[in-house]
């Protein structure tokens, strides 16, 4: 028997989130620049609706009231990302030659 969760994310459409908002129902709103973004009412409840993506989308939310979390990846993040990504590869680069070395018996590797 199928039953609905209360903590599954229902999807909204922007003219009834703007609905919550003039209501007063919005807590917080996580801005990313993908299509959709994650609304949180304020009985806890999680909705995601299309993101407007207008520039002073995040004013209009704070004259709300609403909590706004921004979620993008910053040039920092990347960078510390490619740079630990290309950092393990390298190790697991030297660790298969190590490896294939001590197989074949070459002890200059050991």
């Amino acid at each position: 028997m199928y039953q609905y969760s209360k903590d599954k994310t229902e999807e909204i459409s922007y003219t009834l989130f703007l609905d919550h908002l003039e209501h007063g129902i919005v807590e917080k709103v996580m801005l990313t620049n993908k299509a959709k973004i994650t609304v949180v009412l304020n009985n806890g409840k999680k909705i995601i609706t299309d993101n407007p993506r207008t520039l002073d989308f995040k004013k209009e939310l704070l004259m709300y009231d609403v909590e706004v979390i921004e979620e993008d990846f910053g040039a920092n993040e990347i960078i510390m990302f490619v740079g630990l990504s290309l950092g393990l590869l390298l190790l697991l680069s030297y660790f298969r030659k190590h490896i294939e070395a001590s197989r074949k018996g070459n002890s200059q590797y050991i």
